[in-house]
């Protein structure tokens, strides 16, 4: 995981006579420094309304992703998904409503398909009249982006603050370090490591390129100007005699600007998920746009049947940078996506358990209960310390994962020891959930061969996996995983190798030790995929 680049947005409601305070951020971080100017530009507000029949959405993900239901694999279609929960016309009018009164160009108004989230581009003065607030313009001391934010909060009439969960990129200042693991870089040598031969070996992949069924679909998440390059991709497909089409592209790309991190992602989910369809979307994430996974999320449900199957994000944040309402609003979002059909996977992080304040620091979206944490291990049978894993702050223990977590604590990982208790909420939802090789990837960036570490390589590599295992399946007129935790947490643990060595203690906290069966430090472990082609088959 290795750019870091969520909002933090401090959201505190006080009714007022006509205006209702929504949000309050007083705290500016210190990486971030008020300047002049701003003055004529546009910002970019992006309304969340309020999603109704929250709680069908919840069983209906339950009932959906258990393979011993008899609803199971029954994905509701996007219009089935739009019909239970996008919120009623005269709410959305509200909204509209607003935006009109104060001078909000038509054709600068988009609405999701859903009709749950409203974007506008707007003057900042016409900004601060509809908000009631006052916006300046920032500066990020370590990289020289510059953004415009409204520090002091933001109010909103009553009738359209009883109807939106919050506005986007108006009080939240983005986090913009980039994880030290993914950087290593060699001076343009040839490397030996992690390769696609070495994971097909270790991983027990059989290689059969031409016999995909052309249903299984696949796609990397990019943000914060991660590019890549086809030149440096078809290189890498000759190198490794890798059989793929041409990816499509969703965004904007600009090959000759080409990422570490996004050329990772899209030559190792292509390298594994080989001859699978594949889709490398690319979603803003800088300047007014600070909402990086609601507009992914967002573009990818309004791409309907055209989004991929298969979803891998390398990227998050520490939960306790990120506001409460934000964390529920992505995962309903994720609860949404899930429902038809889609598989999110997403990197465990890599600081370890993290540690902030003498605690330990949970990784989002890592930690979500809706997605499938990766994690790292350093060689086969072996975890790596920076390895994101530990227990939700925010999201509770899941009814998946109750099995697994109590065998941990009650007797797994009493056998190699587990921290005191105060540093981590036991109750919360564990992960990682699974783990792949994370170390010294060979990764052909502008024509040359650098290793490159993280659990940013993780990801990619298991969504190929799962990508496999959903070409599997669908050949034999079955339906895709979907939410994949249900299932790997009560039939697909023994298509895992069992990782029990290695900790990922950070910084001056203690870290949690690999152990027996699933542990919060490389989950189920490795992947057999042979055997998992076999278990994939029995529900």
């Amino acid at each position: 995981m290795k750019i870091t680049l969520i909002v933090l947005l401090l959201a505190v409601l006080s009714l007022c006579r006509r205006q209702m305070e929504v949000s309050i951020s007083n705290e500016i971080p210190a990486t971030w420094e008020a300047i002049q100017g701003g003055n004529n530009e546009f910002v970019r507000l992006t309304f969340f309304l309020k999603l109704q029949n929250t709680d069908k959405l919840q069983l209906k993900v339950k009932t959906v992703s258990d393979p011993d239901h008899k609803d199971y694999g029954n994905f509701l279609t996007f219009s089935q998904l739009s019909q239970m929960i996008s919120p009623e016309r005269k709410y959305l009018d509200r909204v509209l409503r607003l935006l009109r009164e104060h001078g909000a160009e038509e054709t600068t108004i988009d609405v999701s398909k859903m009709g749950d989230v409203i974007r506008a581009n707007v003057p900042t003065e016409q900004a601060e009249r509809m908000l009631d607030c006052k916006y300046s313009r920032f500066l990020h001391t370590e990289t020289g982006i510059t953004i415009m934010r409204a520090p002091n909060g933001y109010s909103l009439p009553d009738e359209v603050a009883e109807v939106v969960s919050f506005v986007a990129g108006v009080v939240g200042f983005p986090s913009l370090l980039q994880n030290k693991s993914t950087q290593k870089q060699s001076n343009r040598v040839n490397v030996n490591g992690i390769t696609p031969d070495v994971i097909r070996s270790e991983y027990n992949i059989t290689r059969d390129p031409s016999s995909r069924s052309g249903k299984s679909t696949q796609a990397v998440a990019s943000f914060l100007q991660q590019y890549f390059s086809q030149s440096d991709l078809d290189q890498f497909l000759s190198k490794y005699k890798i059989t793929s089409n041409v990816p499509k592209v969703i965004g904007k790309n600009i090959p000759s600007r080409p990422g570490v991190e996004a050329s990772l992602d899209i030559q190792y989910l292509i390298a594994v998920g080989e001859n699978i369809t594949t889709t490398f979307v690319y979603t803003d994430g800088l300047h007014e746009q600070q909402e990086p996974f609601l507009d992914w999320v967002t573009n990818m449900m309004d791409m309907g049947d055209e989004s991929a199957l298969v979803h891998s994000i390398s990227y998050g944040e520490e939960d306790k940078t990120i506001s409460l309402d934000y964390q529920i609003r992505v995962d309903q979002e994720f609860q949404k996506f899930i429902t038809t059909g889609r598989t999110i996977l997403i990197a465990s992080g890599d600081s370890g358990v993290g540690c902030r304040e003498g605690k330990f620091s949970p990784v989002w979206p890592g930690g979500s209960p809706h997605i499938t944490a990766v994690g790292a291990t350093s060689t086969a049978d072996l975890g790596v310390t920076f390895s994101g894993g530990g227990f939700s702050n925010v999201f509770a223990q899941q009814e998946w994962q109750k099995s697994a977590t109590d065998d941990y604590f009650n007797k797994y990982g009493l056998k190699v020891g587990l921290p005191d208790a105060k540093y981590y909420n036991r109750t919360g939802r564990g992960y990682p959930d699974v783990s792949a090789f994370g170390v010294n990837f060979a990764v052909i960036v502008n024509g040359y061969s650098n290793p490159v570490s993280g659990t940013s390589a993780s990801a990619p590599l298991f969504a190929g996996v799962v990508s496999l295992l959903n070409d599997v399946r669908l050949k034999a007129g079955k339906k895709p995983l979907g939410f994949l935790n249900p299932v790997l947490y009560s039939k697909l643990a023994d298509g895992f190798r069992d990782i029990k060595r290695g900790q990922n203690g950070y910084d001056s906290c203690p870290g949690f030790y690999a152990s027996e069966k699933w542990d919060p430090m490389t989950g189920w472990g490795t992947p057999n995929v042979a055997r998992l082609a076999e278990l994939v088959l029995q529900f």
